[in-house]
């Protein structure tokens, strides 16, 4: 098929390169930050007998009222702000930039980050403004709020912790910035329950703050898709406008319902997790050229005297597959990988002994 046959596409979306993230048919993954671990068989099973028992036939709440309200009470939300759930938390970042993002509108990015905010206000013919790192990699919170008042930005995206780093920025920082700043403050919460603290009460006060959330790693349910944001009830109302309607389905809705219901019974793998998390930084720290970043995810971003391409097709050929962060900036020789399980981590350590040594 020629240009000329594709003529009706818009010319950016044809030059856009598609979302890519490598397979792992043929090895351990180590590449997307899921959970390492199913869900227990009794979570499982009370899903699928909600499902079972649920009609097919019908389409969802509209409102998604139940699901809401389930939800608040599972997470013990405050009177002053409400919630919506996408589609993954992607469908929601969507949501967000096509209800506050114009043609020419200019959206604060600090970088390196999360790829899919720039990726969005692309889409929508919005100005990303790149911020770049300070030399630890960490936010400058200066810059944001400078460039978001030169530029007017209408929305500040800000991942915390981060990915692909594993930083966080300080709270106090985060309160600053929502006190300042003349825009909408999206904080993307992926990775909070790893971090042993979030920005609720950020949040409670201030009514430009939008927190967005997953279900794919702490609850260990990335094949449902689900993701959802919490922020003042005006907000929400006026973002889940630009949802498509009905967008979760019966499966979604009452596999998120029992995943909050019984999310304490996941802690235990949450701290197993995170044990794993500290025992294999520790285990990077010795060896030889090798820098594993702090972190408070469920991932470490490792960076080598190996550009970050290479090392991931050296570790791809002995079954291990890591996400190559070399195209981020201040991230040439970084990789970044998931923590799994014991043994998974395990024969990762070996692997990249041996490729450094070799």
């Amino acid at each position: 098929m020629s240009d000329n046959d594709l003529k009706f596409l818009r010319e950016d979306v044809r030059e856009l390169s598609p979302y890519t993230v490598a397979s792992s048919k043929d090895g351990i993954a180590l590449q997307r930050n899921e959970a390492p671990y199913e869900l227990p068989d009794a979570i499982r099973d009370e899903i699928l007998d909600r499902v079972r028992n649920a009609s097919w036939r019908r389409y969802p709440d509209l409102e998604q009222r139940e699901l809401r309200a389930s939800a608040r009470q599972s997470l013990g939300l405050p009177d002053g702000l409400d919630l919506m759930f996408g589609n993954g938390s992607n469908e929601l970042i969507g949501g967000i930039v096509t209800a506050c993002v114009d043609p020419g509108s200019a959206v604060v990015i600090p970088q390196p980050t999360f790829t899919v905010y720039e990726r969005m206000v692309r889409l929508a013919h919005g100005e990303p403004v790149f911020i770049p790192p300070q030399d630890d990699l960490r936010f400058d919170t200066r810059m944001i709020l400078e460039a978001a008042r030169v530029r007017a930005a209408r929305v500040v995206f800000l991942c915390r912790p981060n990915n692909p780093t594993g930083g966080s920025i300080d709270l106090g920082d985060v309160e600053q910035l929502a006190e300042d700043l003349d825009a909408l403050l999206v904080i993307d919460e992926a990775y909070a329950e790893f971090a042993g603290e979030n920005a609720l009460s950020v949040a409670e006060r201030h009514a430009n703050v939008l927190l967005l959330r997953t279900f794919s790693k702490a609850l260990c349910s990335a094949g449902i898709r689900v993701g959802y944001a919490i922020g003042a009830p005006a907000l929400i109302g006026h973002i889940a406008k630009t949802l498509a309607p009905y967008n979760l389905g019966v499966m979604a809705c009452e596999a998120i319902r029992v995943g909050l219901a019984r999310r304490s019974e996941l802690a235990s793998s949450h701290a197993e997790l995170i044990s794993e998390r500290d025992r294999l930084i520790t285990r990077l720290g010795s060896c030889p050229d090798v820098t594993a970043l702090p972190s408070r995810t469920n991932f470490v971003c490792l960076r080598t005297n190996i550009p970050g391409e290479q090392l991931t097709h050296r570790l791809a050929r002995r079954q291990i597959i890591v996400r190559d962060l070399s195209a981020y900036p201040g991230l040439a020789n970084a990789v970044r990988i998931t923590i799994g399980t014991r043994d998974e981590n395990d024969r990762l350590l070996d692997a990249l002994h041996k490729e450094l040594e070799a």
